[in-house]
């Protein structure tokens, strides 16, 4: 997932209140950017939708017959995950900005695409890179079954990091989850990824909605100068 590192710690392109947040801890400046689609969110991404393959492995039949016939399958779907968002160059959303914004997500089709054909790696042949790059847009239009299932995938990994935002809606994030992943809202899956959600903003010292935790702490400006040490605090964390 480190694969997606250098679209995360770039500024955006556009100025925006959430482009760059700085902060002085012991007498040094910690500058991180987009902190609300930046690298931790990426990660957390990656790191979620790993968790959500693993709960639902043995209930999905879709699923064990995806990792059956490719075992790299939940990496793989992490790796694309990190990379949705890569493409943002400032907070806009779709209904502000419609066209700027699906240039943003075509932007991460290019960014996912460039990078695994330009930089060896043992998990993607050619042969699928584009195809599996049409699914990290929020409308897929892909037909086929197995893109349209990896995009419910990093839907639902996207929608549970939501909590770190100042609008989230609980009610309305477990819903639309458990509708994409066929699952019910007060299942023993859906608690799970929900703690599992908050145990990532927290180890990144992220903001946390549920907890009514709204400002970044210093481990969060820490982590993003060490990206090693973010994306592996976060793997001690998985399921």
């Amino acid at each position: 997932m480190i694969y997606a590192l250098e679209y995360f710690q770039r500024p955006y392109e556009d100025s925006d209140y959430l482009s760059i947040i700085i902060a002085k801890i012991n007498d040094i400046y910690y500058t991180v950017y987009k902190p609300n689609h930046g690298l931790a969110h990426s990660l957390r991404q990656g790191f979620l939708v790993r968790d959500i393959i693993k709960l639902l492995t043995s209930k999905n039949l879709w699923l064990i017959n995806e990792i059956e016939k490719d075992n790299m399958f939940p990496i793989k779907v992490a790796i694309l995950s990190s990379f949705q968002r890569s493409g943002r160059q400032s907070e806009i959303s779709s209904s502000s900005d419609p066209l700027l914004y699906e240039k943003y997500e075509n932007d991460d089709i290019k960014n996912f695409s460039y990078k695994m054909s330009s930089t060896p790696n043992p998990y993607f042949a050619n042969s699928e890179i584009n195809l599996w790059a049409s699914a990290l847009k929020w409308d897929c239009k892909n037909e086929l079954h197995t893109i349209q299932e990896i995009s419910k995938l990093i839907k639902a990994a996207h929608l549970l990091d939501l909590r770190r935002i100042p609008s989230f809606d609980p009610v309305r994030i477990k819903y639309e989850v458990s509708e994409l992943l066929d699952i019910t809202p007060n299942s023993d899956v859906m608690d799970i990824l929900w703690n599992q959600s908050g145990k990532y903003l927290n180890i990144c010292g992220d903001r946390d909605l549920v907890i009514n935790k709204r400002d970044w702490s210093d481990r969060f400006f820490v982590l993003h100068q060490n990206p090693n040490k973010l994306y592996y605090s976060l793997r001690n964390m998985m399921l």
